[in-house]
């Protein structure tokens, strides 16, 4: 079956179901696969969901992907390939906007407006900076129960010559200034794949994530789209999207009386996901238990308000952070009990993980790449709170933002001190980071292992900096890093051991 349209190729009210055969979905303005109502049937059966258990199914969309107004489900032996934006051929004419202008958006009341302003800081790695106001631009309205709130959109200028910024909230009557405002978000690289940075505020925190604005309103060009949960259970999933691969929102009022979750599941499958903003996201929970997935392309890899992974194999490839926990309902986490992730991300101001709440890991295996010079900008590692690791083995390749605070299980550090300081703790995860003295351990590309363990990597490019928590390493016994042209032998002490 083939379905071409002008607006959605394929549209149910209460749902869309797909066990077999091949489909060929082309909305040349639209989304691919639509649903719409979220109520529960006569029946008991929950409206708004998009499942696809087998066949063939390709998607081309000017829009979303999958747009679900409640679940967004792809299980069994499914082949789902789907194309959005400027990733479709079949895409219509897009909306211009203007590239030297980013925009903001942000919901509240009119005291929001009236009562602040914004304005976005924008930096480089070698301390140059400009400050930009954001202009008012426009609002739109919700309607229903929360008609009170609106979405206030501000225009700003995008200068081309910086890399990473930061927005800040101001009262309206008040100077620009890097220690004297209302909230701040954290730094971010400049996304210049999509042009509307979405903020959300908790207190003094702002978190946004990245879409397209076009005049006349925001363009949503995600892979698949739920305003409750999306699951990957089984299939083979293969995603180009403009804006996010994989999305939940959370806070959506729905019909059945609930607010949707924003949860993002993977349990099976396999999945390659190139994206121009993050190629997980939830506003709620990312939890992965299985599957293969690879972020092939994004700006941000796996973005949630906390991130459980249990098991699968995860790799990624993310300009700007490679996992993060951001603001929302929950203190931010990110919990590692099984698996194997493989990230690397950008230089300069990116984290390889990046927790605004705690780290943990029980178990399974991490290797974090960064290979940022931004001093105290970076690391594989940053986390606000505690980072404990108690099973599992950690890899931390380049900068090193924060090594265990809390820790049953032994690690080693090689050198004094990382390329860089980054952020949070340093040794023992003293605040501050470790400076940046030139003698971190140099690390060229090649095949690197631990003899006497199974820890073993590989690198793709050089890096400075290594420190290795596992809880493979007994007290008293000898191992040694091998790989490219170091050789490193250590007695492991009780707890932290420092090789030179």
């Amino acid at each position: 079956m083939k379905v071409k349209a002008s607006d959605h190729a394929i549209k149910g009210k209460d749902s869309v179901t797909v066990e077999s055969g091949n489909i060929i979905a082309i909305a040349a303005n639209g989304d691919g696969i639509k649903t719409e109502s979220t109520d529960i049937s006569s029946k008991g059966n929950q409206r708004g969901i998009v499942s696809i258990a087998g066949g063939t199914v390709d998607i081309y969309a000017a829009q979303d992907g999958i747009d679900a107004s409640y679940n967004a489900e792809i299980s069994g032996d499914a082949v789902v390939t789907i194309a959005t934006d400027s990733y479709s051929e079949y895409t219509g004419e897009l909306p211009a906007v203007a590239e030297s202008k980013g925009y903001l958006s942000i919901s509240g009341t009119t005291s929001l407006y009236s009562s602040y302003r914004f304005a976005v800081y924008y930096y480089n790695e070698d301390g140059s900076f400009c400050w930009e106001d954001a202009c008012f631009y426009g609002y739109t309205q919700a309607g229903g129960f929360n008609r009170g709130n609106y979405t206030f959109y501000y225009e700003v200028n995008k200068p081309s010559a910086y890399s990473y910024m930061k927005v800040y909230q101001f009262p309206a009557s008040s100077q620009n200034s890097t220690e004297s405002f209302t909230a701040c978000s954290s730094g971010c690289t400049v996304n210049n794949s999509l042009n509307l940075y979405s903020l959300k505020s908790s207190g003094s925190t702002l978190s946004g994530d990245w879409s397209t604005f076009a005049y006349g309103g925001a363009h949503s060009a995600k892979g698949i789209k739920a305003d409750n949960e999306v699951c990957l259970l089984g299939g083979t999933v293969s995603i180009r999207a403009k804006d996010d691969a994989v999305h939940a929102n959370a806070g959506t009022q729905l019909e059945n009386g609930a607010y949707g979750a924003g949860n993002v599941t993977v349990s099976g499958g396999t999945h390659a996901l190139l994206s121009g903003d993050d190629g997980i996201h939830a506003d709620g929970a990312v939890t992965i238990e299985g599957g293969n997935i690879a972020v092939l392309q994004s700006y941000e890899g796996v973005e949630g308000n906390t991130l459980q992974i249990n098991g699968g194999t995860l790799s990624i490839v993310a300009t700007d952070d490679g996992l993060n926990a951001c603001a929302g309902e929950k203190t931010p986490l990110i919990q590692v009990t099984g698996g194997y992730l493989d990230i690397s991300v950008s230089t300069g101001d990116t984290d390889g993980i990046d927790s605004n709440g705690s780290y943990s890991q029980t178990g399974g295996f991490v290797l974090s790449r960064c290979a940022s010079s931004f001093s105290g900008g970076s690391g594989a590692l940053d986390a606000e709170g505690n980072c404990t690791i108690s099973g599992g083995t950690f890899v931390n390749v380049g900068s090193i933002g924060k090594t265990p605070s809390s820790s049953s299980q032994n690690w080693v550090i090689f050198g004094s001190s990382s390329s860089s300081g980054g952020f949070g703790g340093g040794f023992g995860g003293r605040p501050g980071g470790m400076g940046g003295s030139s003698s971190a351990l140099a690390l060229s590309a090649g095949a690197y292992t631990v003899e006497g363990t199974s820890i073993s990597f590989t690198l793709e490019g050089n890096y400075a900096g290594l420190w290795i928590s596992s809880d493979e390493f007994k007290s008293g016994v000898s191992y040694t890093l091998s790989g490219g042209s170091v050789t490193k032998t250590w007695t492991q002490s009780n707890g932290q051991s420092s090789v030179q």
